[in-house]
């Protein structure tokens, strides 16, 4: 994989807070199992969901000096796989009966 470039502040703000948003983003479990599968630090499993995505995408990426991680990341929650038991997760209104 190509180095991708470091996000800024608003992206990774942006980035977390859609994944983590409070009706349809990921739960807190996910985010830990997800950012475990990642080997990106959990670095604040104490603040709010977006709060702790931020942080741990922020300190690998000071750290390495690349956005991959960020990347990796997004396809890993957004891999439809992770949604088979709950279609409706990945696709809201989806009709489960």
């Amino acid at each position: 994989m190509e180095t991708v470039p470091i996000f800024d502040a608003q992206h990774l703000t942006s980035i977390a807070k859609i994944l983590a948003d409070t009706d349809d983003g990921l739960t807190g479990s996910q985010i830990g199992y997800l950012l475990q599968d990642c080997k990106i630090p959990d670095v604040a499993s104490d603040q709010t969901k977006w709060k702790r995505l931020f942080n741990a995408f922020v300190e690998f990426q000071n750290r390495r000096q690349f956005g991959n991680h960020v990347v990796v990341f997004v396809n890993k929650a957004m891999n439809p796989v992770q949604y088979t038991s709950s279609p409706q997760v990945f696709a809201p209104g989806l009709r489960t009966t």
